[in-house]
């Protein structure tokens, strides 16, 4: 019980370290006024967990996952392996305030994957909805 509830906290304070965790490769591409502020990829218990936030880059106007997502893309040689769509919550990335940057955060659980897979997770501007990635969730 001890080591779950010292992930989930480290997990929200975005400095995700669990002792059994084999930590992946992890990128990030920011577009579209959106910035993936941080991402973390690990392999622990059989899964592949990916978690992260996303905040507004400056000058951006309202996002939200009515209009943008998150594709995750798992690969291995340069091969895809897994590839997924994710939204984030709060689904409006909340404004800043006081100096405090507004984020949202996005987590997505897959299957284990290998451990030399890398990772990267890219804003995509369009629909969840119409998104290839979406359907083979």
């Amino acid at each position: 019980m001890f080591k779950e509830t010292f992930c989930f906290i480290s997990m929200l304070f975005g400095h995700h370290t669990c002792p059994d965790e084999k930590v992946l490769p992890a990128k990030a591409t920011s577009q579209c006024g959106a910035i993936i502020a941080n991402v973390h990829a690990g392999n622990e218990r059989g899964k592949t967990h990916v978690t992260g936030s996303v905040e507004k880059g400056m000058c951006a106007g309202t996002i939200s996952t009515a209009r943008t997502h998150l594709d995750i893309t798992a690969t291995k040689n340069g091969k895809i392996i897994r590839k997924v769509a994710t939204g984030f919550s709060p689904s409006t990335i909340p404004a800043s305030r006081q100096g405090t940057c507004g984020r949202s955060t996005f987590a997505v659980n897959l299957s284990e994957l290998p451990p030399d897979a890398e990772i990267t997770v890219v804003v995509h501007d369009q629909p969840m909805s119409l998104c290839p990635s979406y359907a083979k969730r």
